[in-house]
């Protein structure tokens, strides 16, 4: 009987349930998807090269943490399909039935709907774990093959979660229900979001002051005492710096004090928005400039962080206050406006009652959702350098070698050197078979070089062509008088041509050699010759390096076949040791890189990189849309007074839904307007910034690719939530 009761209360409130069931689907659709890669069928699928242990491990710990936001968003949505419904019982417990039943039944109705949504979140998850596994084996270099398989263990886990919030929300809902008296369940859905007044803003601004007060303090006193140390350009972006954060401080003030006498910031909180978005666009520029005081040790190093960490809060300061000054002067100058006319000046009114509620709300909401687009947007572009840089680096199937790093006064003068012997005859008893190897050594050119942190190396041309070679490059012919250079992946154009402007000739002792013409290169040679961020090695006619000093040792071999990670991790292990024991007894440190193991577990933590900031940035833009889309339709009693005024002046349905979409999509449309544009200048920073570390490993129209990718998905799922609280809303109004 309950059952069939809670079943057609389900039937005639539906429509108040669409957030609730849309948000429901969503979630377990990105749970299920995500999770999947923890289990044992998933990888079971997956060629036998692919080991995705690490993966599972993290994926596992990073997932139910990433849960507490879908919690809150359950919740936060049934608070509300709760509070539509809160007169419904009141007028139940009137006419006889008893409080007890009308809990039991409202927690039924939402178990049904709970159970609906998880069976089609898990379709939609099994459409979501194609997506995941076809990134998983591109990573890889492996093929797609579309494959619908279900996994028992990762749907059960699902299920069982999303079953326990059920239950728990259900038992939050009975007791709400039996601890609120009847008038309070029939009018708490006419009293509307009645908002205090705000006094979190106080704390806002004073947190800003404070800090503010902080870091001038920190440029005064730490600075200016070396400030003529520092280049002129450093000196001015500074002086500005200084100068725009006192103006900060002193409007943080004056605003502080019209909160305490008239509880507004009028103007005062327009200005204070925007001084700090400009004081955040200068921080972030000053970053870069502190940078090179820390590179010229005028600095300490913490400045290269807190340019960008004081620039990031004031960022979310100024968003989160853009929305209160954008409420007032809407509200103080919207009756001096003749654009609004007719069906405009209705919707105007509307805004006018709403906006100033709602305002701090959305501001939160757009800051949000501007963390969510960056984590999305950049995080493809992060590990896609750092899979290219690793496949780079992974070139050959066995890499030992030696780093040097320069010596200090007083340090013991041995290096540590690899005995190849005992390399080669290590391999023959684990039975590796090699197809291919080298025998790399790299010299100072100068006898001063040994004691650099950088020391300035070089290698012979014809262990460079071996090096070639084995990575499928044809050699190079070097004359006699004539040297060339191999640089880094990392190192751009500009660099290359700006060092060969300087340094044309090169001077070792009594022999002078002339660049080679066409001599820069900048083809995959592993890891061993760019060691103690080395970024450029020179490449010498055999001869030269005859009385040169040797600096570090570089051993490669390409497999006859490959190994697999067991056994990889044994090698690694043994020999590891064994150069452990090296470094300990001689001055330097030695090294080994295995590309069965390389490989794996660089994707694989680049894979949890981008699959866990994937995740928790489409739940944190899902509960931004949800709120979103539950905040212009939470104070339904109040807009259907007034539409049903127009209603009687003869405004039709049409005309009346043109209105509410209208109404609805005007908070839409500012917030994801907002936000696209303020994340958009963010990533457009971050990509200028990282320019050089990314550039030779994704071209630019990838990147603008997987970015115009991202905003399609977010306007996507905007305006699904859209739709949804429009018809709502007009669902709201007539009923």
């Amino acid at each position: 009987m309950y059952v069939k009761f809670a079943w057609r209360n389900l039937e005639r409130s539906i429509r108040d349930y669409l957030i609730y069931i849309l948000t429901l689907v969503l979630s377990v659709g990105l749970f299920y998807s995500f999770l999947s890669v923890t289990s044992p069928y998933y990888a079971a699928q997956l060629p036998i090269s692919i080991n995705l242990s690490y993966l599972s491990q993290q994926m596992g710990k990073l997932i139910p943490v990433s849960t507490i936001f879908l919690s809150f968003l359950i919740v936060y949505v049934n608070s509300y399909i709760m509070r539509r419904r809160e007169k419904e019982f009141g007028l139940e417990m009137i006419i006889g039935i008893d409080r007890r039943k009308v809990s039991f039944i409202f927690f039924i109705e939402n178990f049904c709907i709970g159970i609906v949504a998880v069976f089609a979140g898990l379709l939609l998850g099994i459409f979501g774990t194609q997506v995941i596994k076809g990134i998983v084996l591109k990573s890889f270099d492996e093929p797609f093959k579309l494959d619908w398989s279900i996994y028992p263990d990762t749907m059960g886990w699902t299920m069982l979660f999303f079953w326990i919030l059920f239950l728990l929300t259900g038992i939050m809902n009975v007791k709400t229900i039996n601890e609120k008296s009847i008038k309070g369940l029939l009018y708490s859905a006419e009293l509307g979001d009645l908002q205090k007044y705000d006094r979190s803003v106080h704390i806002i601004v004073l947190a800003d002051l404070i800090v503010t007060i902080i870091l001038e303090g920190m440029l005064c006193y730490g600075i200016l005492p070396v400030y003529k140390k520092v280049s002129s350009n450093i000196q001015q972006s500074i002086g500005l710096w200084i100068a725009l954060m006192l103006v900060l401080i002193i409007c943080s003030l004056k605003l502080l004090y019209k909160y305490y006498i008239n509880k507004e910031g009028g103007m005062t909180e327009v200005v204070f928005t925007i001084i700090c978005f400009c004081n955040s666009g200068l921080s972030f520029g000053c970053g870069g400039i502190m940078e090179g005081g820390v590179k010229e040790g005028a600095l300490p190093e913490y400045w290269i962080v807190l340019p960008y960490l004081y620039g990031g809060i004031l960022l979310i300061v100024a968003v989160i206050f853009l929305y209160t000054s954008l409420s007032w002067t809407f509200l103080n100058k919207i009756e001096y406006a003749k654009l609004f006319k007719y069906h405009n000046l209705f919707l105007v009114g509307q805004i006018r009652s709403s906006i100033k509620k709602i305002s701090r709300t959305l501001g939160i909401i757009t800051v949000v959702m501007i963390m969510g687009l960056v984590i999305l947007g950049w995080m493809p572009v992060l590990s896609g350098e750092a899979e290219g840089y690793l496949k780079e680096r992974s070139i050959y199937d066995l890499q030992i070698f030696t780093a040097r790093y320069g010596l200090e006064p007083g340090e013991k003068q041995e290096s540590i050197r690899l005995d190849y012997k005992y390399i080669e005859n290590y391999l023959m008893k684990e039975q590796v078979k090699v197809k291919d190897k080298a025998e790399i050594n790299s010299y100072y050119i100068n006898e001063t070089d040994e004691l650099q942190r950088k020391p300035i190396l070089a290698i012979t041309v014809s262990d460079y062509n071996k090096l070639r070679v084995m990575s499928g490059e044809t050699p190079v012919t070097l004359p006699d008088d004539s040297f060339a250079l191999q640089w880094e992946k990392k190192v751009i154009q500009s660099d290359m041509d700006e060092f060969d402007r300087e340094y044309p000739i090169l001077q070792i002792g009594e022999i002078k050699l002339n660049k080679l013409y066409n001599g820069n290169f900048q083809v995959s040679v592993g890891m061993g010759l760019f060691t103690g961020n080395v970024k450029v090695v020179y490449i010498l006619p055999d001869y030269v390096c005859k009385e040169l000093k040797v600096a570090t040792n570089y051993y490669v071999a390409n497999l006859a076949e490959q190994i697999n990670i067991k056994k990889a991790v044994k090698i690694d292990e043994d020999i590891g040791s064994w150069l452990n024991y090296l470094s300990g007894q001689y001055q330097g440190d030695g090294y080994i890189r295995i590309k069965a193991l390389q490989l794996v577990q660089g994707i694989s933590y680049t894979l949890m990189q981008r699959l866990g900031s994937t995740y928790i940035s489409l739940v944190l833009i899902i509960v931004c849309a949800a709120i979103l889309a539950l905040q212009q339709i939470m104070d339904v009693s109040e807009h259907k007074k007034r539409f049903s005024i127009i209603k009687k002046m003869g405004i039709g349905e049409q005309e009346t839904s043109y209105i509410i979409r209208k109404q609805v999509g005007m908070w839409f449309v500012v917030s994801t307007g907002i936000a696209s544009v303020i994340s958009i200048l963010v990533l457009i920073f971050i990509c200028i910034k990282n320019y050089r570390n990314y550039i030779n490993y994704i071209p630019v129209t990838r990147i603008i690719g997987q970015i115009g990718l991202v905003y399609i998905l977010f306007y996507g799922i905007m305006f699904i939530y859209f739709i949804t609280a429009c018809n709502l809303f007009k669902k709201n109004i007539y009923t």
